[in-house]
């Protein structure tokens, strides 16, 4: 199996380091426009080579928490049941109804329990 050759360019430096230090001085600026944190907080605790990951790692964090809120939003069932009654032809009176009807779901476990609470001599714990 051949090995891949990568050309030196000056310095020695091959042109993957050179992308690599380009992004993670590109990470560091964001991460330090993003965070407000001092360095001996973040780093106390955890080793050295841990703590050069930090900016990476909260990036990362960063990004795959935007991108779960936004594909729940896409998926929250508020439009997709709205967006797809639209599409059968269902009449706006009924859409307009889907609150009401998820609101009025919501209270329902309530219709069930209130009466053993209200039965119950201490109610802290219920």
């Amino acid at each position: 199996m051949a090995s891949k050759q990568r050309s030196l360019g000056p310095g020695g430096c091959t042109r993957y380091h050179k992308v690599m230090a380009l992004s993670e001085t590109t990470v560091q600026r964001a991460y330090d426009a993003l965070s407000a944190e001092d360095d001996g907080r973040v780093c106390r605790d955890i080793p050295d080579a841990a703590c050069n990951q930090q900016p990476q790692n909260f990036l990362r964090h960063a990004g795959a928490l935007g991108l779960s809120k936004a594909a729940d939003g896409l998926s929250d069932p508020k439009l997709v049941l709205s967006w797809l009654m639209t599409h059968l032809g269902v009449p706006a009176a009924l859409i307009g109804l889907l609150v009401p009807i998820r609101e009025a779901g919501s209270l329902l476990p309530q219709l069930f329990t209130a009466a053993r609470i209200r039965a119950m001599a201490r109610r802290k714990w219920a």
